[in-house]
């Protein structure tokens, strides 16, 4: 009777557990998608972006900003791709200059 008793409270919990990731919650909070940078919502302009990496030649660096592929001379709203390194771009806005590292946003002005 204990085995048997076992086993209900086992298939119980399994069935809960089930019940808990598969159906809605009734507090659930809307949340994003989290293969979007950014808040729900937001422009998808470039220079709003994240800097996700860099694509390294020697030649000609690639630079990957959002969804994105840019290189030097690149304009991303008022910033100018000047330079891009392996850990990160520099950009430029008349006479300031600033470094974007890989994960970081780019500044909005």
């Amino acid at each position: 009777m204990r085995r048997l008793q076992r086993r209900l409270a086992a298939v119980l919990s399994v069935i809960g557990l089930i019940c808990w990731m598969v159906l809605p919650s009734s507090n659930a909070e809307v949340t994003r998608d989290p293969f979007l940078f950014g808040a729900s919502g937001e422009s998808a302009a470039p220079w709003s972006g994240v800097l996700i990496g860099v694509l390294w030649d020697d030649t000609s660096p690639l630079a990957m900003v959002g969804d994105e592929t840019v290189s030097v001379g690149t304009e991303l709203g008022p910033w100018k791709v000047v330079e891009i390194q392996r850990n990160g771009i520099v950009l430029q806005l008349g006479e300031r200059r600033e470094l974007v590292q890989i994960g970081d946003r780019l500044p909005s002005n």
